[in-house]
């Protein structure tokens, strides 16, 4: 193995050298540096202390080629006994190991055309170079435990169908490092089976057949995921990946609600999913009849109300529309006082009431002259309200247009 030029740099950046590796290029050590490394006797015991882990019995420093070896197991221990530290030997042995794997994997990775989208799919024939890619990789992670015993993570394996796999990757990444392997495995799995259940019913969601298997391959998903983790670890994990979470975060973002809470709220909606018929992340998976969903839908609402109180309530009912919500998120962000944001909601509902009896009018050119006079005049006012900085961030976020001017 030619490691040598990489291994002297990475050495020597990772401050080895006061560890007690000398990097010798075919010169003999100065009395300098030979004074530098050698230890200094405990007062009252002069006896020679045994020669630092960088020289050889016989006082000569040690060389790479000493220390090379064509064996990695024979490699580490050469670097072990020079002195090297732990963390510096795993970044040699890594280093080398990932540029050796690096032409392998290539040809097999996939380039995401929109890397900034939640939820994203791929193609069979890019399914098939992302199998071929997991091969790979888990033979580099197998080499890596051997070696060095520590896990080594594999690319998230996705199937073909649209998924939030983002959101699976952070949820992966919150766990104990020693489940994460099986777990992510455990839902790679499922994602093919799932997709394989889809093609045999011909993408037919609603067949009773479907809706059976279905039902049982997320009952054994959520049997194997609680053999897998202990109940706090399986709560946090099922939270982190459930559309539900992300429906409440969304939901309640305007008002400020504890951890605690957020997490009672995601209870209520998870358990309002199951009433009305949800299945892993599929809505009406199960026949549930209108008045059933009605009671549960009521239900809901009952309990969030009592939980978060009549003003924090009131404040959520005022985030349903959107110019409402910009407002309460940047109230936060810029510490606003809710004398500010009651005087936005005033303006906001004489904006609503003086445009009510323009709805269903023909546009007219008076009537887009009106408008502009009186989007400026909201500007005005809003401007002077809020400040500067806080109108154009509103304005930024895209909701002025749509709730004020035109409501």
């Amino acid at each position: 193995m030619n490691t040598k030029p990489l291994i002297i740099t990475l050495v020597v950046s990772a401050s080895v050298l006061g560890a007690g590796v000398v990097v010798v290029k075919n010169s003999a050590p100065s009395a300098k540096s030979e004074a530098a490394a050698a230890p200094v006797a405990a007062p009252g015991n002069p006896a020679a202390p045994a020669k630092p882990a960088n020289f050889n019995q016989d006082g000569t420093p040690l060389t790479w080629a000493q220390l090379e070896s064509e064996d990695y197991k024979t490699y580490i221990a050469n670097l072990r006994k020079a002195g090297c530290p732990e963390q510096t030997i795993r970044d040699i042995v890594l280093a080398d190991i990932n540029k050796l794997f690096a032409q392998r994997e290539e040809p097999f990775k996939v380039v995401r055309q929109n890397t900034r989208a939640k939820r994203f799919e791929v193609t069979k024939d890019d399914l098939a170079k992302l199998k071929q890619l997991r091969t790979v990789q888990q033979e580099k992670a197998t080499i890596v435990k051997n070696l060095l015993g520590i896990d080594l993570p594999v690319d998230l394996l996705p199937s073909v169908h649209r998924r939030s796999y983002s959101m699976y990757e952070a949820a992966f990444r919150a766990l104990p490092v020693e489940k994460r392997a099986q777990v992510q495995g455990l839902h790679e799995q499922y994602w093919q089976e799932s997709d394989d259940l889809r093609e045999r019913h011909n993408n037919n969601v609603r067949t009773p057949e479907y809706l059976g298997e279905y039902a049982a391959l997320n009952a054994k998903l959520k049997q194997d995921l609680a053999a897998a983790l202990n109940p706090a670890e399986l709560e946090d994990f099922t939270m982190r990946t459930s559309l539900a979470a992300g429906r409440v975060a969304t939901q309640f973002q305007g008002v400020l609600i504890s951890d605690e809470e957020f997490k009672v709220l995601y209870g209520y909606a998870s358990d309002y999913d199951r009433a009305t018929g949800k299945v892993g992340n599929q809505s009406n998976a199960s026949p549930v009849d209108d008045e059933t969903k009605k009671k549960a839908q009521d239900d809901l609402i009952a309990k969030n109300k009592a939980l978060l109180g009549d003003e924090r309530w009131s404040q959520y009912e005022s985030t349903k529309d959107n110019t409402a919500k910009a407002m309460n998120i940047l109230a936060q962000k810029y510490n606003l006082p809710e004398e500010t944001i009651s005087k936005v909601r005033e303006l906001q509902t004489q904006v609503q009431e003086q445009f009510k009896g323009q709805r269903g009018v023909p546009i007219t050119p008076e009537i887009v002259q009106q408008r502009v006079e009186a989007t400026k005049n909201i500007e005005s006012q809003l401007t002077t309200l809020v400040g500067d900085k806080v109108f154009k961030a509103l304005k930024t976020m895209g909701q002025q247009n749509n709730d004020v001017y035109n409501p």
